[in-house]
């Protein structure tokens, strides 16, 4: 399964310090290393990204405590 390709950074609109991590937790997070975005939890990497560009799509911020998903 290919993962979604990931839209840019919404706090740097950097591109290429996109990574997606995974925590002890479980809990996988796009973070941007440049300038330490992190993403929303999810379970999965491909759910991570998708959740990502979905937020950027939205304009909705990240890490709403009702917005994690598995």
């Amino acid at each position: 399964m290919t993962t979604p390709k990931m839209k840019p950074c919404p706090t740097c609109k950097d591109t290429d310090n996109l990574n997606v991590f995974t925590y002890d937790s479980g809990w996988r997070h796009v973070e941007c290393v440049k300038c330490n975005y992190l993403g929303p939890g999810c379970g999965t990497i491909a759910s991570a990204i998708r959740r990502h560009n979905s937020d950027q799509d939205t304009g909705r911020p990240s890490n709403s405590p009702d917005e994690v998903t598995s």
